[in-house]
């Protein structure tokens, strides 16, 4: 039987370009999508991370991990967990610059 593979795909940017997801197959994989390079996995977020929203240049991802705390990657800075309290950043400006959410 072929190995199967539950995709989520959370947000993508404005010209269509990019996606950013995860694929969960025994443990949680966030992805971006390009229409350049396919599907490239994020390894500072496996298993740790829910992506849910990409900027416009694939630079900046925001999200919640896996303990609801909300998270900013991007590629220059790495991993920033934000809050130590419940939450999730949902949205990303186009230039990656703001990001919205909710803490609780």
């Amino acid at each position: 039987m072929p190995e199967q593979r539950i995709v989520m795909l959370n947000s993508i940017n404005q010209d269509g370009s990019l996606i950013v997801g995860v694929s969960d197959n025994e443990k949680t994989i966030p992805f971006i999508w390009s229409n350049k390079q396919g599907v490239l996995s994020i390894p500072a977020l496996n298993n740790r991370c829910l992506p849910l929203n990409i900027d416009n240049t694939g630079s900046v991802i925001v999200g919640a991990t896996k303990f609801k705390r909300p998270f900013y990657w991007s590629k220059l800075q790495g991993l920033k967990i934000i809050s130590d309290k419940k939450g999730y950043l949902q949205k990303v400006s186009n230039d990656g610059l703001t990001a919205i959410g909710s803490i609780a």
